[in-house]
């Protein structure tokens, strides 16, 4: 369950004034109280870097004089952007918002505790939250004992690497994130720039930078980075590599006892490059539109009428292809034109129908490949439509990044977008997410999209499901960064290939 303090209303001004959460330094605050008869211990802060989210925990234990404990309150600091909770413990009778006997905003966990037993509490936040000073209650009996103590804070300290790549002596910089990158002959020489950014709120320090296989010693690292503040190292030239070369740099700096990082790669091949790429297109109006339709649902077609597809096969390399095939299964490409021969850079294209639509959900993939000397290239691309009556219902398709999330609800461009509850999309999800979403209008609000759980895809994040036990989903997000490892049972394909 995942809950946005977003959510939340804070009641008065008065009430912030008088509980400033968050806004003192952390050393204002106690790591224990006795509040009433309980003692409040804050037992520390944990950040998960795999997941990005850090917890922090508290011990409340009863000194044996009564009465015994009736809730306890924690307050969470009012930010912007609003702190996003994403768990705590216990998990039973937990509330959010402003408690109206303690007056405190926060967390409410309304679970009793005896006078002689110890409890544990925890609250999980997304990203990398800092230490500051909150507000904690302790209700027992007709009255309650409030005080301030360690906490999380407003602060968000982060850190963003970017790397380059040239191959023409730094008159071109290319972010080759995904290899191959760009081609670099055997006899030519290539260059790297890192550029390191402040993307926090807070000065950083302590900033270190790393480049296995490179000397940095002639990087400029300044002693403290600014938000919003970056310095940049050039690196190189350097003799190309042959083959596929991959580099990844990262850089960690630090806000009081915080450490961030982050970590950017840029390839290059050396020598030739044998590639080749095929787009798979789909219209459903004659050739008048054609969509690029990699993702469900695609366009809509009335059952039985006419819908065509093009396939468009480019040399992407460096270096002549020959021996080139096209397949699709389920059409007959016998009529298309395929060369004998495709020079780097050139394309051909093939039409395949008017063929009839056929009713529900379609996919259709097809493969190119070919050869260059004794290597082999291939690639594969799908699009997708779906057939139906004449009555189809009107399908929206909306991507854009997400603003906000509220249990089950989705906010892309000012729309509120429902999603299945089961969907373990919902899991995955993050603020900022670039999403594509198709569904229907709502029966009572034209503003309401009402979506299918399939037809929701993180276009920017590819996303791995595995369901080990009965009502347990586990999903892991491969946002190509490599400090994020996979889970054993997540193929992850991709970030094996560019991190290991």
């Amino acid at each position: 369950m995942k809950t946005s303090t977003h959510l939340w209303r804070w009641l008065t001004l008065a009430l912030l004034l008088a509980l400033p959460v968050g806004l003192i330094a952390a050393q204002g605050a106690d790591n224990g109280l006795r509040l009433g008869s309980f003692d409040v211990q804050y037992s520390g802060r944990t950040y998960d870097a795999a997941a990005d989210q850090t917890t922090f925990t508290y011990l409340v234990a009863g000194t044996g004089q009564p009465p015994d404990l009736s809730h306890f309150d924690l307050g969470i600091p009012v930010c912007d952007p609003a702190l996003d909770v994403v768990g705590y413990s216990p998990a039973a009778a937990v509330s959010f918002g402003t408690d109206p006997t303690t007056g405190i905003d926060g967390i409410k966990w309304d679970v009793p505790l005896l006078m002689t037993d110890t409890r544990t509490y925890s609250l999980t936040i997304s990203g990398n939250i800092t230490e500051g000073a909150v507000s904690v209650a302790v209700k027992a009996g007709n009255g309650f004992e409030a005080g301030t103590i360690t906490g999380p804070a407003c602060t968000r300290p982060a850190i963003t690497l970017k790397k380059y790549v040239s191959t023409d002596a730094g008159q071109t910089w290319l972010d080759a994130d995904i290899a191959p990158g760009p081609a670099a002959p055997l006899d030519g020489q290539v260059m790297f720039r890192l550029i390191a950014t402040n993307a926090g709120d807070t000065d950083l320090d302590a900033i270190q930078l790393s480049d296995p296989g490179y000397d940095l010693s002639a990087c400029v690292i300044p002693p403290t980075l600014a938000p919003e503040a970056f310095f940049e190292c050039t690196l190189g030239p350097f003799p190309v590599a042959e083959g596929a070369q991959s580099n990844t740099a990262t850089v960690t700096a630090a806000f009081g006892g915080v450490s961030v990082s982050d970590t950017d790669s840029a390839h290059y091949y050396g020598g030739e490059h044998p590639a080749i790429d095929v787009e798979k297109y789909v219209s459903v109006d004659g050739g008048a539109v054609w969509h690029d339709a990699d993702a469900a649902p695609g366009p809509q077609a009335v059952t039985g009428h006419d819908v065509a597809f093009k396939l468009v096969v480019s040399n992407n390399g460096t270096v002549p292809l020959t021996t080139i095939t096209l397949a699709d299964p389920g059409f007959d490409l016998s009529a298309c034109a395929i060369p004998d021969l495709l020079e780097a850079g050139d394309s051909f294209e093939c039409v395949v129908g008017p063929t009839p639509a056929v009713e529900g959900q379609q996919q259709n993939t097809a493969t190119a490949a070919a050869q260059a000397g004794s290597a082999s290239v291939s690639d594969t691309d799908s699009a997708f439509y779906t057939g139906g009556g004449e009555d189809l219902p009107v399908v929206i398709v909306i991507e854009g990044p997400v603003v906000e999330i509220r249990g089950n609800v989705i906010v892309i461009y000012g729309f509120e977008i429902t999603l299945n509850p089961d969907d373990p999309v919902l899991v995955a999800l993050r603020i900022g997410d670039y999403v594509r979403v198709g569904g229907g209008l709502g029966d009572d609000d034209a503003d309401v999209i009402v979506i299918v759980a399939s037809t929701v895809v993180i276009v920017n994040v590819n996303i791995y499901v595995n369901a080990p036990g009965q009502g347990t989903v586990q999903v892991w997000r491969d946002d190509s960064a490599c400090k994020n490892p996979p889970p054993p049972w997540a193929p992850a394909h991709g970030w094996r290939r560019k991190c290991e």
